[in-house]
């Protein structure tokens, strides 16, 4: 056999002085003399300035200009951030005009407080979390069981608001509430896995569980509501079958807004930062309008076939390329109001997904999501909905 040869060898032959650029051994590093300083660390004494930086954001159909200031300690187990915005235009009350939310996380501890909120991606509606009053809540998330792939967390969150016209979790739904105590504790359990090459999980379960417990002006309001998720994996690669359900139940009475549910709508905005399968979540309805359809209790059930991608060897630059296409076909029935039939609401739908991964400036993925689907409710005539979505560096 021929003599391998060496590069760097010969490198080193023709120019011995690289034989001086040796990096040295570690143990020759004078460690103990640039210590700065001994003690114990103190996370929240260590907090400073880390990003201050003009924001536009969207109240209810009016924008709103402020500033976004964030502080947090050098290895990150604090952070903090306030925003403060002002609608000068627009539709509103005077006393609506003044934006404000501050936030605080430390470990698995989180806290806010906010006046009026705002927020950018209401800019590019439907989906709007913008609320009237003012809201304090804390949270706190014990993780049970962390053997990935299996994960089980316990979050509980409380909160108290104020001067709320609409309900805090659906937002067409108008309320006339003083003072509002909440509390949620969710139990949520995950054990999914994927094949190599995969752009979404293949197989699996999900579960949920999840009360919440509403006090506006002196009355009490319970919720319950459960998920599960489970899928099976296809022949041909990376395809997939799901079946999701939901169920819910609230004992109070019905011609209360706290006592119900509310579905409808695929969710998405159109430039969004949260998931682009907003049709997967319990309370989406593709084909009818956003919280449409509500019940004191009811039942759903949703079964998905996702597709094989369409990769693609070259299509863009380095800069900004299209990496994937992931088809989806999906199908939803609901009940609502099980236990009355006066009132009693049912409803199906069909629809599908198409979903554009994009990468800029390599690393940095958005997804852009086209979406349609048809819904019918108590045997009436057929509905339409079309979504178009770009969720941004995700």
């Amino acid at each position: 056999m021929s003599a391998i040869t060496f590069l760097g060898e010969q490198v080193v032959e023709k120019h011995p002085v690289l034989k001086t650029w040796g990096a040295g051994s570690p143990a020759a590093v004078p460690i103990e003399s640039m210590i700065v300083s001994k003690g114990p660390y103190r996370p929240l004494a260590r907090m400073r300035l880390e990003s201050a930086y003009p924001i536009v954001a969207g109240y209810k159909d009016v924008g709103a200009v402020g500033m976004h200031v964030r502080f947090s300690d050098p290895v990150q187990l604090n952070s903090a951030s306030i925003t403060a915005s002002v609608s000068p235009a627009g539709d509103i009350e005077d006393s609506e005009r003044i934006h404000l939310r501050a936030s605080y996380r430390r470990y698995d501890w989180r806290g806010y407080a906010s006046l009026n909120n705002a927020d950018f991606y209401d800019l590019f509606g439907p989906t709007k979390v913008s609320r009237r009053g003012y809201s304090v809540g804390v949270g706190h998330t014990n993780t049970l069981v962390f053997d990935e792939p299996r994960r089980m967390d316990l979050s509980i969150d409380g909160s108290f608001s104020g001067h709320l016209d609409r309900l805090p979790e659906y937002q067409n739904v108008p309320v006339a509430v003083d003072r509002l105590f909440s509390a949620t504790a969710t139990l949520a359990y995950s054990d999914v896995r994927s094949s190599l090459g995969s752009v979404d999980d293949e197989k699996g379960q999900r579960w949920s569980v999840a009360v919440n417990e509403d006090a506006p002006g002196g009355a009490a309001f319970t919720r319950l509501h459960t998920t599960y998720d489970r899928g099976f994996a296809l022949p041909s690669g990376h395809t997939s079958i799901w079946l999701r359900g939901a169920a819910g139940f609230s004992p109070q009475d019905r011609a209360d807004p706290f006592a119900n549910f509310y579905f409808g709508g695929f969710g998405n905005n159109y430039v969004d930062v949260r998931s682009e399968k907003r049709y997967r979540e319990y309370y989406a309805l593709p084909g009818f309008s956003l919280n449409e359809i509500g019940g004191r209790n009811f039942t759903r059930g949703l079964i998905e076939w996702n597709a094989p991608p369409l990769r693609f060897k070259r299509a863009g630059s380095p800069g900004f390329y299209l990496s994937w296409i992931r088809p989806a076909v999906f199908a939803a029935g609901l009940a609502t109001n099980l236990d009355d039939a006066a009132s009693r609401r049912t409803a199906a739908d069909l629809g599908a997904q198409l979903d554009f991964r994009f990468t800029v400036l390599s690393t940095l993925d958005m997804t852009f999501s086209l979406g349609a689907a048809a819904g019918q409710a108590d045997g009436g005539p057929a509905r339409h909905e079309v979504m178009a979505s770009l969720r941004v560096l995700r």
